[in-house]
């Protein structure tokens, strides 16, 4: 069986980027012969990615029909969406923006195929849409032979009238049995300094800008209090390179040196499997990262996480398996989080999780090998061309922003676009972390 992954692997993202990784090692335990194909929205491979080749999504729903799988899967991650941005992915509006290559398009290939393809939606996230756009995504969504969100949060955005779809358990809950306890410690042995594991246990942290209102001096207080009442090391893992977590963290060093911890900043831009088996051989996680939080799950450890809002992912994801508690706004929340998941029956949370996302998946299986179901064609059809229209002429933002945008896609054909994105990101970082940032 010929497969199609799709989903943003040409960003470096720890989540975005182990998903291909995890969708193919559950697949072939079911499918052994099948083979595997990657879409994304630019035809470029993460440097932290294990797949060598990414394909690029249709920019017009008329090539869809260039994917010719036999099945195509949009594998996770805050995926469903609509409109033009001036981020990552700043397209013209005369081709489709990012979101909808990313699921209108290989719904569309589907659609269109006389049912040589299917469409699997499994476990993604939503955005917040306005009203229309969220009943034209769902009536859309119903030509896909089966879709499912990874939190209630986005299945309640996603809607037509009173039917709703249905939530899985994230996949990713799964993400230890990718290798073995062996293969792992082989990898992490390899980042860590020399009997830094054996010494007294770590404690993996992580964040990214843009969380707790920035606050990093507050952040740096709570992950000292947690490894220090603890007797902990602690163990800086860089997870979202695309926000310049390495350099935020490196920050985040020095304070958390001047508090009387001495941590190892993990440097580079690694392999995701070996961000995972850093991961994999912590006491406890602190981080913003949700996959980070996932991981922490998966390999049964204590956490704290931060995100942005009471009704995020972060927090809609742990609700699923039964994890209340252990998510906050802000920085100085993080040691109660931390303390409370002490108290969890955190071998029951992973075996309840894991339990879950294997019966979940078990219908991603069924989906692509069982009769193909009975869809809503025509009215998916028509969806997705008004959804399509609508994005082509909605103008946020008037005309200062199409011009931005403008500019910057001319930067990314010069190839200047890398340097201004990471330049502008330190800008920010440096805005969040003031005294450092005059010093260096």
């Amino acid at each position: 069986m010929r497969i199609g992954l799709v989903g943003t692997y040409d960003v470096d993202n720890f989540g975005d980027c182990l998903f291909p990784e995890l969708y193919a090692h559950l697949l072939r335990e079911a499918l052994p012969e099948a083979s595997f194909t990657l879409y994304s929205p630019r035809p470029k491979a993460a440097r932290i990615l294990s797949f060598d080749t990414v394909r690029a999504l249709p920019a017009r729903l008329d090539q869809s029909r260039q994917m010719t799988e036999d099945a195509l899967i949009l594998t996770g991650g805050e995926t469903l969406g609509a409109g033009h941005s001036s981020g990552t992915y700043n397209f013209p509006r005369s081709v489709l923006s990012a979101y909808s290559r990313l699921w209108l398009a290989p719904l569309h290939a589907a659609l269109t195929s006389n049912g040589r393809t299917r469409f699997i939606v499994h476990c993604v996230g939503a955005r917040k849409m306005d009203p229309v756009t969220n009943q034209l995504a769902a009536r859309a969504l119903k030509g896909a032979v089966l879709c499912t969100f990874r939190d209630a949060f986005s299945q309640s955005w996603i809607r037509d009238g009173a039917g709703q779809f249905g939530v899985a358990t994230d996949p990713m809950f799964l993400m230890d049995h990718i290798q073995t306890p062996d293969q792992w410690a082989k990898r992490r042995a390899a980042l860590l300094p020399d009997g830094f594991e054996k010494r007294k246990g770590y404690l993996v942290a992580q964040l990214s800008l843009g969380y707790g209102g920035n606050a990093l001096d507050d952040w740096c207080k709570s992950v000292a209090e947690i490894a220090q009442a603890r007797g902990l090391d602690v163990v800086l893992l860089p997870i979202c390179h695309f926000l310049e977590d390495e350099h935020y963290l490196g920050l985040a060093r020095e304070r958390l040196q001047a508090l009387g911890v001495t941590p190892h900043l993990v440097g580079g831009r690694i392999n995701v499997k070996d961000t995972l088996s850093v991961i994999s051989g912590a006491v406890g996680y602190v981080g913003s990262s949700l996959h980070g939080a996932v991981a922490a799950v998966a390999f049964g450890m204590p956490l704290a996480v931060l995100g942005h809002t009471p009704d995020g992912k972060h927090e809609g994801t742990l609700n699923s398996v039964g994890i209340y508690g252990c998510t906050g706004t802000l920085p100085n929340q993080l040691p109660a989080c931390f303390t409370h998941s002490e108290t969890l029956d955190l071998a029951a949370v992973r075996a309840r999780a894991q339990d879950q996302a294997r019966a979940d998946f078990a219908r991603v299986l069924d989906a692509l090998t069982g009769p193909l179901p009975d869809t809503e064609q025509k009215a998916s059809l028509e969806a997705i061309d008004q959804l399509v229209r609508r994005e082509q002429t909605a103008r946020q933002g008037g005309a200062s922003y199409e011009v931005k945008r403008f500019l910057l896609r001319m930067m990314q054909h010069s190839g200047l676009y890398s340097a201004y994105g990471k330049a502008r990101a330190r800008q920010r970082i440096a805005r969040a972390a003031p005294r450092h940032a005059q010093r260096s």
